[in-house]
């Protein structure tokens, strides 16, 4: 189960705080181009290359709706980080999607066949 939560959130961390890494950066500064831009795109492409390991070790139909994690991490962190307003209508379908993670988390045959 380790592993599985090593592959499967670590991309998702990763590409969520560059995300909010280049949304502060974004709201806080005019320059396009800084070092806390450098290294959100840095965050993002290690992102992007967990998940290229992540889709090599697991089925895609049971990793990939783990992307939705970013729904909750982004929708409570621009709350919390970033001081948006955020619905309560946005918190139930997060809570929604976690549930659906949930059954999938269960689901046989998460590993992928050699």
């Amino acid at each position: 189960m380790k592993n599985k939560l090593l592959y499967i959130l670590g991309p998702i961390l990763c590409t969520s705080m560059g995300e909010f890494i280049l949304k502060h950066h974004i709201n806080t500064t005019n320059a396009p181009l800084s070092l806390a831009t450098f290294i959100s795109i840095a965050l993002i492409l290690i992102g992007s290359i967990l998940w290229l390991i992540a889709m090599s070790k697991y089925q895609l139909s049971f990793i990939y709706p783990f992307m939705s994690i970013n729904f909750l991490i982004i929708t409570v962190g621009s709350q919390i980080l970033l001081h948006e307003n955020v619905s309560l209508y946005r918190y139930l379908a997060v809570m929604l999607i976690i549930i659906g993670l949930i059954i999938i988390s269960k689901s046989p045959n998460a590993q992928k066949e050699p």
